[in-house]
C-alpha cells in the first residue's frame, strides 16, 4: 500500500486513514475516512492516507452469494435430517 502524507489527502473523498496510537485509548488503526473537506477540517489523529482499493467484481459477488445460499441449504437440509434422525430415534 502506497501511504501518503495526510496534507496531500484529496478534499471531500473518502480514503484510509492512518492513525498512530496516541495514547492506550486512541490505538494504532486504518479507518476509511475524510482527511479534508471543502469547509477546512481535518482528521484529527490521521497522519498518512491511501485510496481506497477497488471493491470486488460483480461477478465475485455473484459467486460468493451463490455459495452462502448453498451453504445456507446445506445447513438447513442437515439439520432436517437430524431432527427426523432424532424424532425416529426417541418413538
Amino acid at each position: 500500500m502506497d501511504w501518503k502524507p495526510i496534507d496531500t489527502a484529496p478534499v471531500d473523498v473518502s480514503v484510509l486513514l492512518f492513525c498512530p496510537e496516541r495514547h492506550f485509548t486512541n490505538p494504532q488503526r486504518i479507518e476509511v475516512g475524510v482527511a479534508h473537506t471543502s469547509n477546512g477540517t481535518h482528521h484529527a489523529w490521521a497522519t498518512h492516507w491511501a485510496p481506497l482499493p477497488d471493491g470486488p467484481s460483480q461477478e465475485e459477488v455473484n459467486r460468493a452469494l451463490v455459495a452462502e445460499i448453498e451453504q445456507e441449504y446445506h445447513a438447513r437440509v442437515a439439520e432436517e435430517e437430524y431432527n427426523r434422525e432424532m424424532a425416529a430415534a426417541y418413538r
